[in-house]
C-alpha cells in the first residue's frame, strides 16, 4: 500500500512538472511582464489566443494616477488605435469582435507625463481567434489528456512495483487515448475552428497531431506489453517518449 501511494504521488509530481514546462514553452503562451514608471509598477498580460465571438480585452494593472493608454491593432490593412478605459487601478482596452480564424496584431501604448511606453517594444503581439468551445468539451478534453498522461507515467513507474498491474494500466491508458484521439479531440478541433454547423473540415484537419502521436505510442506500447514477457523497459521508454511529445509537440 505504501509503495502504491509513493508511485501515485510520484506520477502526479511528474505530470505537474511536465504540464508546467509544456505551458511555458507553448508558442501561444501570453506575453507577460512588469516594469516601473516613476517607481510604480505596471503589469501586463497580452494573450495570443482568443475564443468565442466576444470582444477581446486587454487589462493593464498600475497604481499610477493619470496613466493613459491606447490599444493599437489591425486585422487587415491599416492600424487603428482605440483609447483604453480607466477603472480604479486598471486600464482596459478592447478590440471589437472578429470572426474565428482571424489574425490580429496589437500593441499597447501608455502615456504618462509626456513619455510613451510601448508594450511590447520590439514587435506587436500576434493574436489568433478561434470559435467558442463548450465547457463540457474542454473538461472532457483536458481530463482525458492529463488523465492519459498520468496513466502513462504510472504505467512506466509500475516497474518499481514488480509490474503487478502493468498490463492493466497499459490497457487503460491506451483506451483513454483512443477515446480522446478518435472522439473528443476531433470534436474539440471542430468547435475550435468554428466548423460546427458551418462547414465540414478535411479529415486530417480534425485530428490533432499531438493527440494522435500520444494515442499511437500508447497503443503500440500496450500491444508490446501484452505480447512480450520482459516488457518493463517498454513501459519506461513509452512513458518518456509520451512526456517528450506532450511537452514539445504543440
Amino acid at each position: 500500500m505504501k509503495n502504491q501511494i509513493i508511485l501515485l504521488l510520484s506520477s502526479l509530481v511528474i505530470i505537474f512538472i511536465a504540464g508546467y514546462i509544456e505551458s511555458i514553452t507553448d508558442p501561444y503562451y501570453p506575453v507577460t511582464g512588469t516594469f516601473g514608471i516613476n517607481g510604480n509598477k505596471v503589469s501586463y498580460k497580452l494573450d495570443k489566443t482568443h475564443y468565442g465571438n466576444s470582444p477581446f480585452e486587454v487589462t493593464i494593472i498600475s497604481d499610477i494616477q493619470n496613466l493613459e493608454g491606447l490599444i493599437k491593432w489591425k486585422v487587415n490593412g491599416n492600424w487603428q488605435a482605440d483609447k483604453m478605459k480607466t477603472e480604479n487601478n486598471l486600464l482596459k482596452g478592447t478590440i471589437i469582435s472578429q470572426k474565428p480564424n482571424s489574425i490580429i496584431y496589437y500593441q499597447i501604448i501608455l502615456s504618462y507625463e509626456g513619455n510613451e511606453y510601448i508594450i511590447p517594444e520590439k514587435q506587436p503581439v500576434k493574436l489568433k481567434t478561434y470559435g467558442k468551445i463548450p465547457s463540457f468539451v474542454i473538461m472532457l478534453y483536458l481530463t482525458l489528456l492529463y488523465g492519459g498522461m498520468f496513466l502513462s507515467v504510472r504505467t512506466g513507474l509500475e516497474v518499481f512495483n514488480e509490474s503487478k498491474m502493468l498490463k492493466k494500466f497499459s490497457f487503460i491508458q491506451s483506451a483513454v487515448y483512443l477515446v480522446l484521439a478518435l472522439l473528443i479531440s476531433p470534436l474539440y478541433v471542430s468547435y475550435k475552428l468554428n466548423a460546427i454547423n458551418n462547414s465540414v473540415l478535411p479529415i486530417m484537419t480534425m485530428f490533432d497531431i499531438r493527440i494522435t502521436l500520444l494515442a499511437v505510442i500508447s497503443l503500440i506500447s500496450s500491444v508490446l506489453v501484452f505480447n512480450i514477457r520482459k516488457s518493463k523497459i517498454i513501459s519506461i521508454v513509452s512513458a518518456a517518449v509520451m512526456i517528450f511529445i506532450f511537452i514539445m509537440v504543440n
